[in-house]
């Protein structure tokens, strides 16, 4: 028998008789931010993220119509209420933890709408109010252990951290981040904001996901890339980043045989399984990097003849370009020039900031300002509301040089017969301060001031009806014609107004 026949017989044999193989499977697409990828480590927690700016709250409230208007994407996006359509996609895609960006109206109702949706989807949730009412929230399937709203102190779109207490009996951090659309320099500026507040969680279980309003090969990326920061998965603007000190890897799970939402957002939502390998190489717990004053410093005695127990809670001499951070505006004719804030008119009522706080009753701001000659600007809190909503308050006073005037609305009435006593008068290119304040009881009250002398002043005061009572105001300066320019700002806290 030669080597040909031998070679057939045992081939029918073979095909006779086959001799069981193991399956070929295929290999699990992974990112892996492993030490030693040669040896595969064990899994300890398993998470799926979803990062998602659903573009003005989807469409919970008509209010935000008149900006897709304004933007041109009312066609595709406004006038229905998309949240629906929202938590179906969400419970299809089942993700444990959930980063929403412009959950704007998501903060109204009783119960808030944040609220009713977590009910929906089964899980817990935090909602960071911001000054600007576009919020960012958390849901997730986990507990929350503790929340820290950021907003006022990182960008007034929104930032939040929470600590989540998960399966394996560790914590995982979670950073949301909403980052401004307009400015390069303020990103920047944000985005050391940003790096500081994460440092103390470097080494734990961290992820921060968000619309950054940045793409890679920016400055911004590469601070964080510089910091330690790993991306996660990169969506365009939208992105996913993770502690650099733990073990992890991502797995092939948000791919495109996952369900895609349509007309929700101009944003598409990004995500990812993340595999711990490894717990905190630090202990977890609170750390946190303060970029506020830590101690409430004591006012200025003339504060006590207005106000009792008042103290000074934050103060700003703005002279850091990094301080526009704590203001939001566009950036167009506002900037910071000569250590000052700098407010130029290029048309009437088109120029503006507004200060990344809430206020809330027992709080106000002080103001040193200046107006150049022949300037009109409008000084006032307001609750965020839209100005045509019913809802709408706002307090505040009208200043050109000689002149003062109240600013006090409720929905679209003016409520012109507010009376301004004192004997100051405004005048071009002098500094005078404007204190505005919310008391206890409805109480408001504007306070405006030489610095040189004190006994020189007006006032603004009212006692406003209930419903003005338990309010977050925003604090704005509006500019109509001209120029105004501030030179510093401080917060302050109070019991009663005298």
């Amino acid at each position: 028998m030669n080597i040909y026949n031998i070679i057939f017989i045992i081939t029918i044999i073979s095909l006779l008789f086959p001799v069981n193989q193991p399956a070929v499977v295929p290999a699990l697409k992974i990112i892996s931010h492993v030490t030693n990828a040669a040896k595969q480590p064990t899994t300890l927690l398993t998470i799926k993220a979803l990062s998602y700016n659903i573009l003005y709250g989807a469409g919970v409230d008509r209010e935000f119509d008149n900006a897709l208007q304004r933007s041109g994407q009312y066609k595709q996006y406004g006038g229905r209420n998309r949240l629906p359509e929202l938590l179906a996609y969400i419970k299809k895609v089942d993700p444990d933890i959930i980063g929403i960006q412009e959950a704007s109206g998501w903060a109204r109702g009783n119960p808030p709408v944040i609220q009713k949706a977590a009910q929906e989807l089964g899980m817990n949730f935090y909602l960071a109010e911001s000054a600007g009412g576009h919020h960012v929230c958390l849901l997730t399937k986990f507990k929350i252990k503790e929340t820290e709203n950021l907003s006022s102190v990182v960008g007034p779109q929104g930032v939040l951290r929470a600590s989540l207490n998960t399966p394996d009996g560790d914590v995982l951090n979670v950073f949301v981040i909403h980052l401004n659309p307009h400015s390069t320099p303020v990103r920047l500026c944000q985005t050391d904001a940003l790096i500081k507040k994460m440092q103390p969680y470097h080494g734990q279980r961290t992820i921060m996901m968000g619309d950054m309003n940045f793409s890679k090969d920016t400055g911004e990326y590469k601070k964080l890339i510089q910091a330690g920061w790993k991306t996660v998965t990169v969506w365009g603007i939208d992105m996913i980043w993770a502690s650099p000190k733990i073990t992890w890897a991502v797995t092939s799970w948000f791919n495109s045989k996952l369900p895609q939402p349509k007309n929700l957002s101009d944003h598409p939502p990004a995500g990812a399984e993340i595999n711990f390998f490894s717990r905190a190489l630090s202990e977890s717990g609170t750390a946190s990097v303060s970029l506020l004053p830590e101690k409430i410093s004591p006012a200025p005695s003339f504060l006590s003849n207005i106000f009792s127990d008042v103290q000074i809670a934050d103060h700003d001499g703005l002279d850091n370009f990094c301080a526009c951070i704590r203001w939001s505006s566009r950036w167009t004719s506002e900037r910071f020039t000569n250590k000052m804030l700098e407010i130029t008119s290029t048309g009437p009522w088109k120029s503006s900031v507004r200060l990344n706080k809430q206020f809330t009753e027992g709080q106000g701001t002080l103001i040193l300002y200046k107006m150049s000659v022949n300037s009109e600007a409008v000084f006032y809190f307001d609750n965020n509301q839209y100005y045509t909503n019913e809802q709408y308050r706002r307090f505040g006073i009208n200043i050109k040089p000689g002149s003062f005037r109240p600013q006090i609305s409720r929905g679209k009435t003016a409520l012109y017969e507010k009376k301004i006593s004192g004997s100051l008068i405004p005048a071009a290119d002098k500094w005078q301060y404007i204190m505005t304040a919310s008391g206890p009881d409805g109480e408001m009250l504007i306070y405006v001031w030489e610095p040189a002398d004190s006994s020189r002043f007006l006032v603004l005061r009212e006692s406003m009806e209930k419903d003005w009572c338990g309010q977050k105001w925003s604090y704005h300066i509006v500019v109509h014609s001209g120029q105004v320019f501030i030179d510093e700002y401080s917060v302050i806290n109070f019991s009663s107004i005298r």
